[in-house]
């Protein structure tokens, strides 16, 4: 099957020139008439939340990507296979790939040749792979009625391709790599239209002949079929020859080839394979199908703008990618205010629709390279004093903790920032950006409230993270949580508040489409709300009166 390709997947509802009878793109058993297995329209509201959307690479520079693929190969090669940073990287080489296969020529060769020489050939495997699959079908007007599901772990499948490479001889990175290209390692779910089924796609005709009397939609079962398949088509003798008996298609033996050889040369290359995704090419661009599809909408990724390839040269477009770049009359604009009291709601800005751009420290850089925290309890004198806290605030100028962190900025890099929390969360609250900071989750800003910003003229454009503010509630008299340092907005813009036909941040409601997920957004499933929620706080997200995306706090006000 060619269901899951590395460029990405294509459906088989359209006939593929280079396929063979026996081997469509398509996968496990749902009926057609099971309301999951229509495909969505991309246009469709989602019916639970969906993952985050991985890391897409940079295109407007060759030095930058390429940095980036050493830095994720890197990873790859020194980490836990289990950890989120695996995960990232395993998500973002595959991008790249994707990415460069359908690059410009000159980019391509540029990137590669920018690569560090113990990354530019599994570099080069996987877009060679990438561009062999992707030549194999179009892009297509629906989506799949697919089903995708998450996958065995990585090591009982690794026990299930040994164990057949034992009993046949055939080796087992050959059957790891035909199960990536068939169905993600067993993510997609579904039945081909030629009737093809299972984790490695067999026809029921097939399987009548390797089956040895298995469950066609056991990964074990199904694991060792396809090496009897390749042992009586010559493996391991002639593996070329071998695999075209599975697929007809001098692309689809190219690319399992290519895989196979990449998980031969490196021990690593198998985890990261298997963290990757489920892509699938549309007429409108590369969806990713999250677990949960078809009832979690697809995220559709932003299409790439590929820069110069020349050395020293600039952006072949005329602009930076959207989102990119700050401008200049942000944080200028006052708003007039309204009869309620709140400043006037605005249509946001087509520059900040999409908001990516780079950050600033608020405090001199933390040493390190990774991820670190510095808590000082009680906070010092000078930083209360540049804060909000004055006298009859509801909590003590010492029971106030300066926390300094690193995050990961929108523009990929190690930035350092500044909190006050209450002094009895603050080590909660160091936990909670240490797991942001894994899971790569973008932030803009951060840093403290001064007093001066709490009766500043409304702009409606802040986009800065942060915890203490000696304030009342939105719309009332008593303190709020932010008051005890028992709360903190994260990326205020992109996670907006609404009550009734109040937003906050004025300009923000373009966020307020929740079902559009774009970078710095917090999701019900994703790595915000989970990190919270490890240390008992609760998000605004879930309240049913109004809706503070922004928002989480120890006591769920």
């Amino acid at each position: 099957m060619v269901a899951c390709l590395l460029a990405s997947c294509s459906t088989t509802e359209a006939s593929n020139p280079e396929a063979g009878p026996e081997r469509t793109a398509a996968i496990s058993p749902t009926p057609r008439d099971d309301p999951a297995s229509r495909a969505p329209s991309p246009t469709a509201r989602p019916d639970r939340p969906v993952e985050e959307p991985p890391r897409v690479p940079e295109t407007h520079d060759p030095a930058t990507l390429a940095d980036q693929v050493d830095r994720a190969a890197a990873t790859l090669r020194t980490g836990d296979p289990t950890s989120p940073e695996v995960r990232g990287a395993a998500e973002f080489q595959q991008l790249a790939a994707r990415t460069l296969a359908t690059a410009p020529p000159a980019f391509r060769r540029r990137v590669l040749a920018l690569v560090r020489p113990g990354t530019a050939g599994a570099a080069r495997s996987d877009v060679r792979a990438a561009t062999l699959l992707s030549s194999m079908t179009e892009p297509q007007q629906r989506l799949p009625r697919w089903r995708i599901v998450a996958p065995p772990p990585a090591s009982e499948l690794l026990g299930y391709y040994r164990r057949a490479q034992r009993r046949t001889g055939v080796p087992w990175t050959y059957l790891a790599a035909i199960h990536l290209v068939e169905t993600r390692m067993g993510r997609i779910r579904g039945v081909s239209t030629a009737g093809a089924q299972g984790p490695m796609q067999f026809l029921p005709s097939t399987w009548e002949l390797y089956g040895a009397g298995g469950d066609i939609d056991e990964p074990r079962d199904a694991i060792l079929a396809a090496a009897r398949l390749l042992k009586a088509q010559g493996a391991p003798g002639d593996m070329a020859d071998a695999l075209w008996h599975y697929n007809p298609s001098t692309s689809y033996v190219g690319a399992v080839l290519a895989y196979a050889g990449a998980m031969r040369r490196s021990a690593a290359a198998y985890g990261g394979y298997w963290h990757w995704r489920v892509l699938y090419r549309h007429t409108r661009g590369t969806y990713v199908l999250p677990i949960g599809y078809p009832r979690t909408r697809p995220v559709l990724l932003p299409a790439p703008s590929y820069g110069s390839a020349r050395p020293g040269g600039t952006t072949t477009s005329r602009q930076a990618p959207r989102g990119t770049v700050r401008p200049a009359w942000l944080g200028t604009r006052t708003l007039p205010r309204t009869a309620d009291g709140y400043s006037e709601v605005r249509r946001t800005p087509r520059a900040l629709r999409l908001r990516r751009w780079n950050t600033r420290d608020s405090v001199p850089a933390l040493p390190g390279t990774g991820y670190e925290a510095v808590v000082t309890d009680p906070a010092p004198r000078g930083v209360i004093d540049r804060s909000t806290w004055r006298p009859g605030c509801p909590l003590g100028r010492d029971d106030l903790a300066w926390v300094r962190t690193t995050y990961r900025g929108f523009d990929e890099a190690r930035h350092s920032g500044e909190l006050l929390v209450n002094g009895s969360v603050a080590g909660d609250v160091v936990d909670v950006f240490r797991r942001l900071y894994r899971a790569r989750f973008p932030i803009e800003a951060m840093g403290i409230a001064r007093l001066g910003d709490l009766d500043a003229p409304p702009t409606g454009d802040g986009n800065v993270t942060g915890s203490f503010a000696c304030r009342p509630m939105r719309g009332g008299t008593a303190y709020s949580q932010h008051a005890y340092g028992l709360a903190l907005d994260l990326n205020p813009f992109q996670n907006p508040y609404r009550r009734g036909d109040v937003v906050l941040p004025e300009l923000a409601s373009a966020y307020l489409a929740r079902d559009r997920v774009r970078p710095g957004m917090v999701t019900p499933s994703g790595p915000a709300v989970r990190a919270f929620a490890s240390i008992g706080w609760e998000w605004g997200g879930d309240w049913s009166s109004l809706k503070d995306y922004q928002h989480f706090s120890l006591t769920g006000r």
